[in-house]
């Protein structure tokens, strides 16, 4: 039963004055002068009643008798002006048809002020339903008849149960059957509007709930449906506190819905739970609290310990949580809280430590902890409750996400906390200290920190010092360090040289790289030097290097290509020149500090193409300090002149002289 409908059927405040009975009096003399509205009281009654009871029937049915309606008693009624009668010890009792007692009014003393039809009292105010479910008591009150208004001035205490206004109170997070217990400082029903007001420090209170305002309506939605809404203003706040369920909002007006069991809370806005909090300029609970919505400058923190601290190679941490202390900042236009789920979207940025996170919208996924109740699953997301923990979150349009000099932009990444997963889908691109690249799919691991890219992946691994490690044909230039051009502004641009790789599949772990699948590399290390690579798979190995500022950084040691490895050179210079190299296998070796070439060692099937010479053999080995390039194994050299049989055949780049050692002949050899 709603709030009206208790008024209703107590005769409720307004009907404590109709039911005092001044009116059963005076009613009849209200058009008389209060002279002789009073003379007559005084006549009738002998200017002084005590002890009288006067009784109200219900309307007479033919054939049925007429059961009692109320009863109106009091200790004594007298005239104390020419326009007031005072009452003391006054009680009202209400009856249903059955003769059973429902209702009781009583003061200790009122008076009535007869022309203008008004009770007042400075004495307490009770009324109650002798089955306990309403009772509403202040100190010091009035009724106007002409406005059919009722005041209890001061010290207002009311209790229901099973009413509504629980609902309200709590969104309908508790049960209907607890006490629900309203103070304040004012009380004020209006019976025209059929309008209830607590004015003044109002407290409502059920167990493990607790709201506040300054001012409290129930507006009526018609006299069959009871109150619509209930409206609290100023200093608004909600507080639960109970064993399953932390929950505190606060703002400047809250607005309470019957019929769509809608809470909405405007005007600085702050919630907070037991591992969240928030703040928005609206906030909307639905679906008894199950649904949370909050728009305009919304902004969430979330507290790290339901997040697995793990971090990820070459990527921001934002989506796993960084190994940075503190909470999770998220913002966004709004957010959306249902069932297991909360929901960021428009403009959405999240701050974890150094990792930041820009996207269209942000899913974050709740699960219960293993052995959690299987009632405890409906729990609401604004509850807070430590025995839920964050299952997976999952960033959707213009995904951006960066930690210091890492970067990576894609449509659709997800991380899943269960094996700190983190899958970056729909076209992703990358960048770190170590590589810039992109591929349709980027998955990642905490555990071991390492990374695979799959699909159209693009890399480029920016090289510092001279990168030459394939031209093995001439005389290596010392300008081949970093090629410099002429923009049009007139100013000096410098390339560092770089290897530009592509591949259908990638590995990424603390030491290499790994790029398998029909890869291609190209490098150009100056304006018109050019190499292009195949091989099926390609080893990247890095190892550890400290800096000026003591800092551990990672420099790229060597480089592995492996089955059938193919290099084809553009050289430089007036006469480009296009030589070639063939082999099972070719590692590059570089020097730390420099990251030039140190030496190069091609194996299996190798064979070397320079315009009219070819030569082939099990190994070579090339060495930058000294120019020289080893070729062994039962090596060949066929040149114009004829072909170069030796065990061992050595190539000065520096001189460009060509020699054989040990059991050597040629074969074919024409003449000058």
């Amino acid at each position: 039963m709603d709030f009206k409908e208790r008024i209703r059927k107590s005769r409720s405040a307004a009907t404590i004055a109709v039911l005092l009975v001044l009116f059963f009096f005076f009613n009849e003399q209200s058009s008389a002068s209060p002279e002789t509205t009073n003379s007559t009281f005084s006549n009738r009654l002998g200017g002084r009643i005590k002890g009288f009871q006067i009784p109200e029937y219900y309307p007479v049915q033919p054939g049925k008798k007429t059961p009692l309606r109320s009863l109106l008693k009091g200790q004594e009624a007298k005239p104390t002006g020419k326009d007031t009668v005072a009452i003391s010890g006054l009680r009202i009792e209400c009856y249903d048809r059955e003769g059973k007692t429902n209702t009781v009014v009583s003061t200790s003393e009122c008076s009535y002020e007869i022309s203008k039809k008004t009770v007042f009292s400075e004495a307490p105010l009770r009324l109650s339903q002798t089955d306990g479910s309403m009772s509403i008591q202040g100190k010091g009150f009035s009724w106007s008849h002409s406005n059919s208004i009722l005041v209890i001035s001061n010290q207002v205490s009311s209790e229901f149960s099973g009413l509504d206004v629980s609902g309200f109170a709590t969104n309908n997070l508790t049960s209907s059957s607890n006490k629900v217990r309203v103070t304040s400082n004012q009380f004020t029903f209006s019976q025209k509007e059929n309008n209830v007001q607590y004015l003044g420090n109002v407290n409502v209170s059920e167990e493990g709930t607790r709201l506040r305002c300054d001012k409290l309506q129930f507006i009526s939605a018609g006299a069959s449906n009871g109150f619509e809404q209930v409206i609290g203003e100023g200093n608004a706040r909600i507080d639960v506190d109970k064993p399953d369920q932390k929950f505190s909002a606060s703002g400047d007006q809250f607005v309470y819905v019957r019929t769509q069991n809608e809470l909405a809370i405007s005007g600085n806005v702050l919630w907070r739970g037991e591992a969240q909090k928030g703040s928005a300029n609206y906030v909307t609970l639905r679906q008894n609290g199950k649904e949370l919505s909050a728009a305009g400058n919304v902004q969430l923190e979330l507290d790290k310990n339901q997040l697995k601290e793990s971090g990820m190679i070459g990527v921001p941490m934002a989506l796993s949580g960084s190994q940075n202390t503190g909470t999770l900042t998220a913002r966004s236009d709004n957010l959306n809280s249902i069932s297991n789920r909360i929901t960021l979207f428009g403009n959405v940025w999240v701050q974890d430590g150094d990792a930041s996170l820009y996207c269209d919208s942000l899913h974050i996924y709740f699960r219960e902890t293993p052995g959690a109740a299987e009632e405890k699953t409906e729990k609401t997301i604004p509850s807070g409750s430590q025995e839920r923990e964050i299952e997976w979150i999952e960033a959707t349009g213009n995904v951006k996400i960066s930690q210091k000099d890492h970067r990576i932009e894609t449509q659709k990444a997800v991380y899943k906390m269960a094996d700190s997963t983190a899958i970056f889908e729909e076209h992703t691109s990358w960048s770190s200290d170590r590589l810039t690249g992109e591929s349709d799919q980027l998955f990642m691991w905490a555990e071991p920190r390492s990374a695979q890219a799959i699909g159209n992946v693009k890399v480029i691994v920016p090289v510092e010092g001279k990168i030459q490690p394939l031209e093995l044909f001439g005389p290596q230039a010392e300008t081949n360090s970093v090629s410099s051009t002429l923009s049009s502004e007139g100013t000096v641009k410098t390339q560092a040289p770089e290897l530009r790789i592509n591949s259908p599949r990638m590995n990424v772990d603390e030491k290499q790289i790994n790029f398998f699948d029909k890869v291609s590399v190209e490098i150009q290390s100056k304006e018109a030097d050019f190499t292009h690579m195949t091989m099926s798979q390609l080893l990247l190995n890095f190892e550890d290097k400290k800096t000026e500022e003591t800092e551990t950084t990672k420099y790229l040691d060597n480089i592995v290509a492996t089955g059938k490895v193919h290099i084809i050179q553009t050289t430089s210079g007036p006469e480009r020149k296009t030589q070639q190299m063939k082999s099972e296998t070719m590692k590059v070796q570089l020097d730390e500090k420099t990251g030039a070439v140190v030496n190069v060692v091609a194996e299996q099937d190798v064979i070397m193409e320079q315009e009219d010479v070819v030569a082939s053999g099990k190994k070579a080995v090339f060495d930058t300090a000294t120019q020289l390039l080893e070729l062994t194994g039962y090596p060949v050299a066929k040149m114009p002149r004829g072909t170069l049989y030796a065990d061992k055949m050595i190539w000065d780049r520096k001189a460009n002289v060509f020699k054989g050692v040990s059991n050597f002949r040629i074969d074919g050899q024409k003449p000058e």
